[in-house]
């Protein structure tokens, strides 16, 4: 009787979460949207994205590829705001999140070139009141200050307004984290790395200034760190986790997804170093904030706005021009990096490691960016955000650069979020090497 009641109980449990499925999907169905261009060679890569608007997987983003100086792939779809049913365009922008941290590393190697900047110094030749003597720029970088958060209130819109003091409230301290010990930094890095930058440049500027009149505007990217409310009309509307967006990752049999939103909630205990490193300041939440007083704030780790063109375009900063099949990308570049610094920028400094705050293994090169292994086991070189699933990454070997931008959360792990795994693969499948 028991188990004629419960094969009764899975048929009526099932048959209840297809109708339910089935409605959610029939009230929730976005037509799709798409608009973009892709090579011949690369023209797997766009069916794949294609599928996944049709899917209504892909609630909206931009997609961009360049192989060997050639902008192979472009495309956006699905919407900015799904209430109003409004499509993404090629204006549209995205807040990056953690990505945003991409700014440092590159204004650093431009610092370093201009031999403005030695990293191999320590923090306190440039910012005196740093408590610890013997950490360096280049520890900072590979995110081994010791800092990876700070003990006690820190405010954004005192930072703003008096970035002198609010620095002196939180670094004045004994480091939460043994230095040399690699734990992500977040807002710590951008604070820091700011200080750093203004003592540094000789027009004083802030770090977000700095790249945008050293790298971003002389190659005609459309960036803004910080967004005036002027602009605020081009941004995509953010939309987080959810119940729903768990339960879509399960179908998607991607575990991790709902299990890493587990371990990072805020009432668990494993959650305490991501949730510092996340929340260093009491006026300011990364994931819900849209007050424009603080989206005005120039904050490099998470106030990034562009989209999948302009930020693939920057990592063709990092494409080794003897080996670019023409000069498209280097011939209209405003500087290049010289071969040392480029190799400086791409030398990976570790092994893979437990990341308390990523709460995933981690890889850094000597500059900072996050190095994973491509679908070809060749080495990938970038940012990921494991907060919406957003990404750009270089395959120098391959002279490959691809960048992904969303505004929809569907992944805490690269390697298994079904969007970005898809689109990756796509696109090396492209490739006969």
């Amino acid at each position: 009787m028991s188990i004629h009641f419960s094969a009764w109980l899975g048929i009526i449990l099932g048959v209840s979460c297809f109708v339910l499925g089935y409605l959610y999907s029939l009230f929730n169905y976005l037509q799709p949207q798409m608009s973009g261009s892709s090579s011949t060679q690369f023209k797997h890569a766009i069916h794949v994205y294609k599928d996944q608007i049709q899917k209504n997987n892909e609630l909206g983003s931009s997609f961009s590829v360049y192989y060997r100086g050639e902008h192979v792939v472009d495309t956006i779809g699905g919407y900015v705001d799904k209430r109003f049913r409004l499509p993404w365009v090629t204006s549209t922008i995205s807040q990056l999140f953690t990505v945003s941290m991409v700014v440092v590393p590159f204004s650093f190697a431009k610092l370093y070139q201009d031999e403005l900047l030695d990293i191999e110094s320590s923090i306190q030749h440039y910012v005196p009141q740093f408590v610890v003597a013997n950490v360096t720029v280049s520890d900072l970088l590979t995110h081994q200050s010791g800092f990876p958060y700070f003990v006690g209130h820190a405010s954004l819109a005192k930072w703003r307004d008096d970035h002198r003091n609010a620095l002196n409230d939180i670094i004045n301290q004994i480091p939460p984290v043994l230095p040399r010990t690699q734990v992500f930094h977040l807002h710590s890095m951008a604070l820091l790395s700011d200080a750093i930058v203004r003592k540094v440049d000789h027009k004083k500027r802030t770090l977000a200034r700095y790249f945008m009149e050293e790298i971003a505007w002389p190659l005609g990217l459309d960036m803004l760190i910080g967004i005036p409310r002027t602009q605020l009309y081009r941004v995509a509307r953010t939309y987080h986790a959810n119940a729903l967006s768990v339960f879509s990752a399960i179908l998607h049999l991607d575990v991790t997804y709902p299990w890493k939103n587990l371990v990072t909630a805020g009432w668990l205990p494993y959650s305490k170093e991501r949730n510092m490193a996340l929340n260093v300041f009491d006026d300011y939440e990364l994931y819900y904030n849209w007050n424009p007083d603080l989206l005005e704030i120039p904050l490099v780790s998470s106030h990034l706005f562009t989209n999948a063109r302009n930020l693939a375009r920057l990592f063709t900063l990092l494409e080794n021009s003897d080996k670019l099949t023409n000069t498209t990308v280097s011939d209209n570049i405003p500087f290049v990096f010289k071969k040392s610094i480029r190799n400086w920028m791409l030398q990976v400094v570790n092994t893979s490691s437990y990341d308390p705050v990523l709460h995933r293994y981690l890889k850094l090169s000597s500059a900072g960016f996050m190095v994973t292994n491509s679908p070809k086991n060749t080495l990938m070189f970038g940012m990921w955000d494991d907060i919406l699933g957003q990404g750009v990454f270089i395959d120098p070997q391959l002279q490959l650069t691809w960048a992904y931008v969303t505004n929809h959360a569907h992944a805490r792990s690269l390697n298994k979020d079904f969007i970005l795994n898809s689109l990756i693969d796509s696109v090396y499948s492209c490739i006969k090497e």
